[in-house]
């Protein structure tokens, strides 16, 4: 805000000044282009401030995940290991993205290595977009 101001006064001063025959034409000319200047690494300065800013957001993130307690509520019946049995089962189940093409089309015609690949790849993935 304060740059827009200072461009603000620069024109408007200079112009009464340059119509007032204070100031030349060429001097008016060369302080806008000098100021025009001084703005092209002002801008980049800020660029480069919004990313640093962006980066210690996300590591503040990240360290709040990491310093999160892993609290799992389990249920109120112990059952014994070896007494539970049975499988789960997924048909049909795919991992398509919004206006992506379809990730996995099948999970389970893969063998399970492949399989948990692609479900941490997948994980990896829908985080990053």
């Amino acid at each position: 805000m304060l740059i827009l101001d200072a461009l603000t006064v620069l024109l408007i001063l200079g112009r009464m000044e340059g119509f007032a025959g204070q100031l030349p034409v060429g001097a008016y000319s060369s302080l806008v282009f000098l100021f025009q200047l001084l703005l092209l690494p002002l801008t980049r300065l800020g660029d480069t401030f919004d990313l640093y800013e962006r980066a210690i957001a996300s590591s503040n993130r990240l360290m709040d995940l990491l310093d999160t307690p892993i609290d799992i509520h389990t249920a109120s019946i112990n059952l014994p290991v070896d007494l539970v049995r049975g499988t789960v089962e997924f048909q049909n189940m795919t991992f398509p993205y919004k206006y992506r093409l379809v990730l996995i089309k099948s999970l389970w015609e893969y063998p399970q290595e492949i399989r948990s690949l692609l479900l941490v790849l997948s994980v990896l993935i829908k985080a990053r977009w």
